[in-house]
């Protein structure tokens, strides 16, 4: 979990030195993040140090994966057996992922370069998987009615949510159902697949410009 926090806490120090060279101006950043960076981010909201949010303005989390997928977990368990009998899966410690290119994007030409990218990450391991479970129930605990509400003492960013409801990596009405109970933003993107950032980049940008224009921000 250290480790982790370590790392997001790191990717907010770069933005921030990054925003800093390019611009004439010290203005507060904003940051997305995704899938399982969006649960790593969140949960970091909640236990990390308030500093570490410093001239961050607001944080936009797209899929977050707070509740996988049931068919996804079947997937992973499945294959995970199998690989076992050839001396993988859960005997070598490195679990199958089974993402597939079409649960990110249903544009042919984004699920090709999905299928040819050789880099394409098919496995985890055993740790990976307890970090994010460490990272989910601290989600999941602190989520309460009113958790998410700006509040004007607070020096933390404000938060949305991004949501695809035909997302088949994440479970949408659990997911939603947890949002809601915090009185999280939320705004939904209909017929959009788990990749929403990298297929429509477009439709997140628009929505992070007006809810900088809603808050008072220059979009």
């Amino acid at each position: 979990m250290e480790s982790g926090f370590a790392w997001i806490e790191g990717c907010l120090d770069r933005a921030r030195s990054k925003k800093e060279a390019g611009s004439e101006n010290s203005s507060k950043i904003d940051v997305v993040a995704t899938s399982w960076g969006a649960l790593a981010a969140l949960a970091f909201f909640f236990d990390g140090p308030a500093e570490s949010w410093r001239q961050v303005e607001s944080l936009h989390l797209v899929a977050p994966g707070i509740f996988p997928h049931k068919k996804l977990q079947r997937r992973i368990l499945w294959r995970a057996l199998v690989e076992s009998f050839a001396g993988g899966g859960f005997i070598s410690g490195r679990l199958p992922l089974t993402l597939l290119p079409s649960d990110f994007s249903e544009q042919p030409e984004i699920i090709s370069w999905l299928t040819a990218d050789t880099l394409r990450n098919d496995h985890v391991s055993l740790d990976f998987l307890k970090v994010t479970a460490g990272f989910q129930k601290i989600v999941r605990k602190r989520f309460i009615p009113g958790s998410l509400k700006p509040d004007p003492t607070d020096t933390r960013p404000e938060v949305s949510f991004h949501v695809p409801v035909e997302d088949p990596v994440i479970d949408l009405p659990r997911t939603d159902a947890l949002l809601r109970q915090a009185d999280a933003n939320i705004i939904h993107y209909p017929s959009r697949r788990h990749g929403l950032l990298l297929q429509h980049p477009d439709l997140l940008a628009r929505a992070i410009a007006n809810q900088k224009s809603k808050s008072g921000g220059i979009p």
